[in-house]
């Protein structure tokens, strides 16, 4: 029988979300163990016990199945070196598998604050439940060196070319939907939409517009957190659309001194832009500067 740790999460003064308590502790549990979990039982008593269950094959390849009983209170120094936060469920990205932080909970204020706040965001698609992620590798750019090539310097001189910051958020960001949504999927859910327009209008969020020729041409969307803005996804309705309303952004953030645009994942696009790849140690310090007490 293979030798397995199980550092569980720490007790609460309060019953946490079930869902995302479960699968935290699946993840924190298996993160180095190739294990089918069959199912998982979680109890809040005196010892706050929890069971796991799993399936695994021996040294023969015989299927085998075990279950283990352990109690939190015996784990609870260990546990809390997993997390960011007792009170929102996330695990340290170091320990993730592939990124994946933890499954569950919600899209509240509070949460989609803490977690950008540890380059921590949300994605998955509709009917799905929440994932949250935060890659180790990242990629970014840096507002004072937006890429402009000589075509698009001749596009914008040969144009008339406008840019809004807030012009409709929620339009904005469900253009995005849509573009992506007919094209290749998208993670933007109906209730993504609704939790990023109650962030817009605590100003943790906003979109930036561009027009071409007096016609919305493209536009972005993005978290706003300090001097860090997060970018989200963005849409083109007509050549360059997108390209202008991140040129835009970049410039405007620049005269703010803003420290990065966070995009998540590399693409070829944006590197052309001016994107460049750092690790998850130069991410975070970007960010800690960035937010500078913010947290």
């Amino acid at each position: 029988m293979p030798s397995i740790s199980y550092p569980l999460v720490p007790p609460l003064e309060h019953t946490p979300d079930l869902e995302l308590l479960q699968w935290r502790f699946i993840l924190c549990s298996l993160r180095d163990y190739n294990a089918d979990i069959v199912s998982f039982e979680q109890e809040y008593s005196t010892y706050h016990q929890a069971k796991i269950i799993h399936r695994f094959n021996d040294q023969d390849g015989r299927h085998r199945q075990q279950c283990i009983t352990t109690n939190h209170y015996l784990h609870l120094r260990t546990a809390m070196d997993y997390y960011f936060d007792k009170e929102k469920f996330f695990m340290r990205p170091e320990f993730a598998i592939k990124g994946l932080v933890a499954i569950g909970g919600d899209l509240s204020v509070e949460r989609l604050r803490f977690a950008y706040s540890h380059g921590i965001f949300p994605w998955y698609e509709e009917g799905e439940p929440i994932q949250w992620w935060c890659p180790m590798e990242r990629f970014i750019i840096r507002p004072e060196n937006i890429h402009i090539s000589r075509s698009m310097k001749k596009y914008l001189k040969k144009n008339e070319i406008r840019t809004e910051v807030n012009r409709d958020f929620s339009d904005t960001m469900h253009r995005c939907r849509i573009k992506r949504e007919f094209a290749e999927g998208t993670w933007i859910t109906s209730d993504m939409e609704k939790a990023y327009a109650r962030l817009a209008s605590e100003g943790m969020a906003f979109s930036v517009d561009a027009f071409v020729d007096g016609e919305i041409a493209g536009g972005l969307y993005g978290v706003n957190l300090g001097r860090c803005f997060f970018g989200e996804s963005m849409f083109s309705d007509k050549e360059n659309g997108s390209k202008i309303a991140l040129i835009a952004l970049a410039h405007l953030l620049e005269r703010r001194s803003y420290l990065m645009i966070d995009c998540q994942f590399h693409t070829d696009h944006l590197e052309r832009m001016g994107g460049e790849g750092i690790d998850y140690e130069e991410y975070m310090k970007l960010l800690e500067a960035g937010l500078d007490g913010e947290r």
